[in-house]
């Protein structure tokens, strides 16, 4: 991880408070984290823009695509994710808006799909 890692950030809370969940400990990113998704209060940092975790609905705004559309891509594990306690799927903002700045600096106006290695399906109608 990066040398600025804010275990605040991730868990969402002040210094005081994660000192406190953190008991104390140095720990690494991935302890922070794994505490993060038990304790962290994604409702509160929805609108939050420079929350460490973001929601579906953050991330498919982010990226430009619809909810469903990033449904798809994480079912089909084309993102990153850890999934909360409450069972709500959190991603990492720094690695969403890392895609979507490829994606924006892209020569050519690729899938989104492609920039996520995912494979590119044709696109077909949806039988009714």
């Amino acid at each position: 991880m990066k040398a600025d890692f804010d275990p605040a950030n991730v868990l969402g809370c002040d210094l005081e408070q994660a000192q406190w969940l953190m008991r104390g400990h140095v720990v690494t990113p991935g302890e922070v984290e794994a505490v993060a998704l038990a304790c962290y209060r994604w409702r509160v940092h929805q609108r939050d823009p420079n929350s460490y975790w973001v929601t579906v609905g953050q991330a498919a705004a982010i990226l430009g695509v619809s909810r469903d559309e990033l449904r798809m891509m994480l079912a089909e594990r084309r993102l990153p994710f850890a999934t909360h306690r409450s069972g709500v799927r959190l991603m990492r903002r720094q690695q969403i808006q890392e895609v979507a700045n490829r994606r924006a600096t892209s020569s050519r106006d690729p899938h989104i799909s492609d920039l996520v290695g995912g494979v590119r399906r044709p696109r077909y109608a949806r039988p009714r």
